[in-house]
């Protein structure tokens, strides 16, 4: 099957040959199985599904403010992700982009503080260019496995690991679904049971980092990521560090924050433009002041 489409002037062949899953997709800016139409003397491909998708509008609940509308333009840039794609789901209000993969994502939890408004992710194909701001490793480094907290705000680039976010961790903690039999213990590092391929996260059975935080079992050989480890536990873990910033008088409204600072930005860009006009007003008259002298010595003359 062959298709022309206006994102490139060679038609597109579908193709549903395995070998193309690690290629990335032009539309959404992954990769991922499923069919795709190829360009093969281009090397353009992109999946069926983002060939396919419709102008609807659409709401999520990473960009609570306003729903987005479906565009098609070279140098798109999803917020979340941060990766490069043609389609992408766009606020025409705050100029705020998510690719197709990234809208479809469902947040795991949500993490409010005065100056951001945090969404916990899992399995996000971040780009290198983004980095943990707390321990500055690229979010497709060795802790990609690691769901990340990413800022909604429109044009923020803050993001960190769930292991470097603020949440006030329990030194222990016991899951009834993974290991209930023991306390699960926090330690920063975690580099015994390790295998020949490397080392595994026991309850996911995931690859993990040892050199990262994790949760141990110090009376058998259990180690899990510390998303794992906590997972019953996250929503009061949240709460608690809500209700502390509360406690201490601070807002937890980031987006009362993200306004204020651009009205103080249009009403500078105001009065810097203002000023502009000023200087050329003065500009205009003491042009004019200097014409009206000399035509009125070309008259004495």
């Amino acid at each position: 099957m062959e298709i022309q489409h206006p994102s490139h002037s060679h038609p597109y062949v579908l193709t549903t040959d395995d070998s193309l899953t690690d290629r990335r997709c032009k539309g959404c800016g992954h990769r991922g199985p499923g069919p795709m139409y190829a360009c093969f003397e281009c090397k353009f491909y992109f999946h069926k599904s983002c060939i396919e998708l419709s102008t609807q509008i659409v709401e999520t609940p990473l960009h609570p403010l306003h729903p987005l509308k479906l565009e098609a333009e070279w140098g798109n840039k999803c917020q979340c992700c941060y990766r490069f794609c043609y389609f992408a789901y766009k606020c025409e209000e705050c100029d705020y982009k998510l690719d197709p993969q990234c809208i479809s994502l469902t947040p795991i939890l949500k993490l409010r503080d005065p100056d951001h408004l945090l969404f916990l992710l899992d399995k996000v194909d971040f780009t290198r260019e983004l980095q943990c701001d707390v321990c500055l490793v690229d979010f497709d480094g060795p802790r990609s496995h690691s769901p990340a907290f990413v800022c909604a705000i429109p044009r923020c680039d803050y993001a960190r690991h769930l292991e470097c976010s603020p949440l006030p961790f329990p030194e222990s903690v016991r899951h009834s679904e993974y290991h209930h039999y023991h306390d699960l213990v926090y330690t920063k590092s975690a580099k015994e049971g390790g295998f020949s391929d490397g080392y595994y996260c026991d309850a996911c059975e995931m690859p993990r980092d040892p050199e990262y935080p994790a949760y141990v079992c110090k009376d058998c050989e259990f180690r899990a990521h510390v998303c794992c480890a906590l997972s019953e536990v996250l929503p009061s873990l949240v709460e608690k560090y809500e209700n502390d910033l509360l406690a201490r008088g601070a807002s937890l409204d980031a987006f009362l924050h993200y306004f204020e600072a651009q009205v103080l930005r249009l009403r500078k860009q105001k009065e810097e433009k203002e000023a502009e006009r000023e200087a050329k007003r003065q500009q205009i008259k003491a042009l004019e002041d200097e014409l009206a002298q000399y035509e009125a010595s070309e008259v004495l003359k």
